[in-house]
């Protein structure tokens, strides 16, 4: 990773919209300071869309990505890939884009597959898939004259998100090396347990009791309330077909 230096202007809304975390005041991807001068959201370029082609799904159908770039006024610039959140698009990250924009920085944002107008299913971040198809787009920045380059292939990125694509952000960097710096927000470190929880408070009411388990068998522990302590739970294989079948009741 490239040394830590902040770049000399405000914090994005999208930073300040994240507890604790400062978007880029810990990160080794820097703006030059001409290029990180305040300007105006109305006279940013509007966005460029293209589609990205990425690993084919199981069954051997293509995919393809739908993405945005946004360009700063000032060029070559260090790059970020903005990952949303689940059930979300490249749309729901527009106005974070935005303000990266103006701050000077390149910008890639993506529906990932499964969602929107990209191809593709849903793997719940799978390394083979969603987390492969990021390091596809960094290949697209390492291609991109726009995009400040450290190296053969190397582009100077950070990747950063909120809830599922904050995962997306943290399994991004330690599968591709290329990641320079990662910013994730609000996100959760076993996708199954998040869906369906083991405990939750039986009355809200009972707020100094949140740890107690509800009495209802769940789909994680079809006997009753768990015995097992928290490391084992979120080892508990979780079923994908309940998982289609759940997430369709509810929608």
């Amino acid at each position: 990773m490239k040394p830590l230096v902040r770049p000399a202007h405000r914090l994005t809304r999208w930073a300040r919209a994240a507890p604790g975390v400062s978007l880029f005041a810990a990160v080794g991807v820097t703006a030059p300071l001409a290029q990180a001068a305040e300007s105006d959201d109305s006279s940013a370029a509007e966005p460029t869309t293209s589609t990205v082609a990425v690993g084919d799904e199981s069954d051997g159908s293509t995919v393809e990505l739908d993405v945005d770039t946004f360009y700063p006024a000032q060029t070559p610039a260090p790059a970020v890939v903005l990952a949303h959140g689940f059930g979300g698009s490249k749309d729901s990250v527009a106005a974070q884009a935005a303000d990266l924009q103006s701050a000077g920085y390149v910008v890639l944002t993506y529906t990932a597959r499964g969602f929107g107008a990209s191809g593709g299913r849903v793997h719940l971040n799978d390394p083979d898939f969603e987390i492969a198809d990021v390091s596809a787009l960094i290949d697209v920045l390492a291609s991109d004259d726009a995009v400040v380059q450290d190296g053969n292939d190397d582009p100077r990125v950070a990747v950063a998100g909120g809830s599922y694509g904050g995962a997306a952000a943290l399994m991004s960097a330690g599968a591709d090396d290329r990641v320079d710096s990662v910013v994730a927000a609000i996100t959760w470190n076993d996708l199954g347990d998040a869906f369906f929880p083991q405990s939750a408070i039986q009355n809200p009411d009972q707020a100094g009791f949140a740890n107690e388990p509800i009495d209802q068998p769940g789909p994680l522990k079809p006997g009753g309330p768990p015995t097992s302590s928290p490391a084992s739970l979120r080892a508990t294989p979780v079923d994908a077909d309940l998982l289609t079948r759940r997430s369709a009741t509810s929608s």
